[in-house]
């Protein structure tokens, strides 16, 4: 695996966005600096990097390579109060269920055999003719 990768860094507004060779074992901690300031982001402003291809917040531990950043991804700046209104009407992408295999109904044949009674009930009329 290259140790440089391409990343696309963009506004939550898509105001800013830039694309840059990064390699991907930086510290996290530093990326958002980085981001940050090519971003144009105030420093006094909270914000969240969102990884957009997995909606998941990247957080200040590990490297590049630890938050699973690949290749053409794209890393989403959000102002922290507009992150927590838009995670909440994030819908995850719908996965089909797996086709599960057909149950065979099960038969049962048992060794008994009931018999049928017949019962013929003859109406006679008062004249004692059928």
């Amino acid at each position: 695996m290259e140790n440089n990768i391409r990343v696309t860094f963009q506004k939550h507004d898509a105001t800013i966005s830039k694309t840059e060779n990064i390699s991907l074992d930086i510290k996290l901690s530093d990326f958002r600096k980085v981001v940050q300031l090519l971003l144009s982001f105030p420093s006094e402003s909270p914000f969240v990097l969102v990884l957009n291809r997995t909606k998941q917040e990247l957080d200040n531990y590990g490297t590049l390579k630890d938050a699973d950043i690949q290749d053409n991804d794209k890393i989403i700046l959000y102002p922290l109060p507009i992150w927590n209104k838009e995670k909440h009407n994030f819908v995850p992408p719908r996965t089909e269920p797996k086709p599960q295999p057909l149950e065979t109904p099960t038969v049962t044949i048992s060794d008994k055999q009931e018999t049928q009674q017949n019962t013929t009930i003859r109406i006679e009329n008062n004249t004692g003719q059928c």
